[in-house]
């Protein structure tokens, strides 16, 4: 039987949430970059590309949201859509 107040949050859980940055360099660690995105960094940061069009669908659109404001505020034209 646990003494703690909290044995959910204090249990695995707890440990679940504190793991996340391990887990998330882990994965992306795995994860390649593709060719294609290479290209298109090289040709935002020369300023070959001033225009983008950010869309997403729900959790998606929103985690564009700070991508639209730094892009904003780097001069760059870059509407936010939501795709139903």
């Amino acid at each position: 039987m646990s003494t703690s107040t909290y044995p959910i949050v204090e249990g695995q859980y707890l440990r679940d949430i504190f793991d996340q940055p391990r887990a998330l360099t882990a994965a992306l660690a795995q994860l390649e970059v593709p060719k294609e995105l290479t290209i298109l960094a090289g040709s935002l940061r020369d300023n070959e590309v001033r225009h983008l069009v950010l869309t997403g669908m729900g959790a998606s659109f929103h985690a564009l949201y700070l991508l639209f404001l730094w892009l904003k505020a780097c001069r760059y034209t870059a509407p936010l859509l939501e795709r139903p």
